[in-house]
């Protein structure tokens, strides 16, 4: 999902289209986070920041982070205490300078035009609209597709939807 936020606050002028905060939680996700990095950092819509926020892992999560920021300058790293996915998110929403906010799992990797597609669709749109979502593919170790999300799953009332559940 990728929703509007308030405020713009990074000088963009040397970048094309508004600047997208990509917010990711991660606890013990030493695993897995370098590929969700290199995934966010690999979009053709390249004005991007993203925000890590290492929720008390008691892992190399920081470590693995920070060598990964070492390539990419746009990857900033967050630590707190462990309070949990939703207080992590809130923490990246509050440090986000982007116009948009986009959530990325530690465990989770995007399409390279996943964020283009959504801020196109965004700025097609009226003002009053605040979010835009895609469907997702469920992938092995290998990333080979195992299934996908069901269309009749992406309509209607999403972002109640996500809200609720």
């Amino acid at each position: 999902m990728l929703f509007s936020s308030d405020t713009d606050r990074r000088d963009a002028r040397h970048f094309n289209g508004p600047l997208v905060s990509v917010v990711i939680p991660a606890f013990n996700a030493s695993r897995y986070i370098e590929r969700t990095l290199r995934s966010a950092g690999r979009q053709t819509y390249r004005n991007l920041e993203i925000i890590v926020v290492n929720d008390g892992s008691t892992d190399d999560t920081a470590r693995v982070v920070e060598q990964v920021a070492l390539a990419d300058s746009r990857i900033r790293l967050l630590s707190t205490p462990n309070r949990g996915v939703a207080a992590a998110r809130n923490t990246g929403i509050r440090e986000a300078a982007g116009r948009f906010v986009a959530f990325l799992d530690a465990d989770d990797l995007w399409h390279h035009t996943k964020i283009e597609k959504q801020v196109n669709a965004l700025n097609r749109l009226t003002p009053q609209w605040a979010a835009v979502y895609v469907l997702h593919y469920i992938i092995n170790s290998d990333d080979e597709i195992l299934r996908s999300c069901r269309p009749d799953v992406a309509r209607g009332y999403i972002f109640a939807r996500h809200l609720t559940f």
